[in-house]
Formats: structure tokens, C-alpha cells, sequence
């Protein structure tokens, strides 16, 4: 299952297509003017960039488990795989943990997580943030996009999907003083 995730460490043998860099706050704020989009707390009062690079994703010929691999993430030609930074001259934020899980009914079917990750797939994030009239335009997609607290006082983005009996939920958290970030993909079968 491991081999079939869309990891860091998965893309990251691909070759690297174009890269860039966007302030987050400034996408934010763009994107919540579209009705699918929740800003539930303020937006950072910090600096954040989101850096990315572009990688052409190798067509996968494997059926198998193919309801517990994400089915938007599978969807894109392309994947990116992103970090945050603080300000222009700090350096990257820390990943505590990149993580993908599964489960069937809330019994988990499997769960991978890799502390070593040094960037995390951000291409469902970039798609809402730069796509977001084409997103909101499309009457099939049902994507959620919220930017809210999360415990203990950290900041996240948590984006959902629904899509038959598959809901997919992508969380990325920022710790309450934007030290480290951390990634989960979810994807819930009932």
C-alpha cells in the first residue's frame, strides 16, 4: 500500500517540472470570496509562503485498493509537492509528520506515516486556491476548504470532499506558533 500513496517520497523520484512560490494569506483571502471556502479564524498574521514544485505523475496500472488510494489526489497529471516558509529569509518549516490513512465504517484499514518528509502533496490545496472560479463553476465537485483553529491553539487548513460512499479529508496544521506543520490525507469508506 506504501508504494501506492502519493507521498513526498513517492513524488520526489519523479523529476521536478517547474517550482514556485505563493503567499498564503494572499490565496486565502482570494479564494474565500467563492461560497466553498471558510475563513473561521483570522488569516496569519505571519508571513507564510507556500513553496512548491511540479512533477509529472507516473500513471499507476494498479487496480488494487484502488477505493483506499485518494481518488483527487489520483485524479491531477501533475502533483506538487510543498513546504512552508516563514518570511523570506527564514528557513523551511519542520514537518512533524506526513500521514495517510484509511478506514472502513471508523475501523482503520491502514495508516503509513513518515517523519522524515521534507515536503507533503499540497496539489488538492493548490488546485482551490489558484483554480477556485473553475473549482466553484464545476456543479460536481463538492470540495470544502476551511482555514480554522485546530487544537490546542494551532492554525489549519482542513479541505473534505465527498464523493459516493469515499470522503476524503486532507489536514494540514500549523503548531500555535508556526514552528512546524504537520500533514494528513484521510479517506473514510461507510
Amino acid at each position: 500500500m506504501e508504494q501506492l500513496t502519493l507521498s513526498f517520497k513517492n513524488i520526489i523520484r519523479q523529476r521536478c517540472e517547474a517550482q514556485g512560490q505563493l503567499l498564503l494569506a494572499d490565496l486565502l483571502e482570494k479564494a474565500a470570496k467563492q461560497e466553498f471556502v471558510q475563513l473561521a479564524t483570522a488569516l496569519p498574521a505571519e508571513n507564510v509562503q507556500l513553496h512548491w514544485q511540479e512533477f509529472k505523475q507516473a500513471r499507476l496500472a494498479q487496480t488494487a485498493f484502488r477505493e483506499l488510494r485518494s481518488a483527487q489526489l489520483q485524479s491531477y497529471p501533475f502533483q506538487y509537492l510543498g513546504y512552508f516558509q516563514l518570511g523570506e529569509e527564514a528557513e523551511a518549516l519542520p514537518f512533524g509528520e506526513e500521514q495517510f490513512s484509511a478506514s472502513l465504517q471508523a475501523r482503520p484499514v491502514f495508516v503509513q506515516s513518515d517523519a522524515a518528509a521534507k515536503a507533503c502533496n499540497m496539489s488538492w490545496l493548490l488546485e482551490l486556491l489558484t483554480q477556485t472560479e473553475k473549482v466553484a463553476a464545476d456543479p460536481q465537485r463538492q470540495d470544502q476548504l476551511f482555514w480554522e483553529e485546530g487544537p490546542a491553539g494551532s492554525q489549519q487548513l482542513r479541505i473534505e470532499r465527498k464523493h459516493g460512499n469515499q470522503k476524503e479529508v486532507q489536514i494540514i496544521r500549523f503548531n500555535n506558533n508556526y514552528s512546524t506543520v504537520s500533514w494528513q490525507h484521510q479517506i473514510e469508506l461507510s
